[in-house]
């Protein structure tokens, strides 16, 4: 999450940290069998924040767009963290929290 995006600006990628992150990682001998666990970073927070979200669907402020929309942040961050290990030679998948 935060250690690749810039969480003040929305959805924004810090290319060369997530490019060296994933270098890093594919020069681990601990690799194998490694989950990687990421987070939001100024992906999905943002969203999530204006809409409520963690707020639970109980609270006034929140909307299933808004959780819709933060869903959909966070699954393209994936898509970018997923692309930038896989660039690096780490056979990687994402696995969604729930289906």
């Amino acid at each position: 999450g935060s250690a690749v995006t810039d969480k003040t600006c929305f959805e924004t990628v810090r290319v060369a940290a997530l490019r060296e992150t994933a270098c890093a990682l594919s020069r681990s001998p601990l690799l194998a069998g490694t989950v990687l666990v990421h987070g939001a970073g100024s992906f999905g927070h943002f969203h999530a924040r204006e809409h409520g979200v963690s707020r639970g669907t109980a609270h006034s402020a929140f909307s299933w767009r808004g959780f819709a929309l933060t869903r959909s942040s966070v699954t393209r961050l994936n898509g970018i963290v997923l692309t930038a290990l896989l660039e690096q030679g780490i056979a990687a998948c994402g696995l969604p929290p729930f289906p």
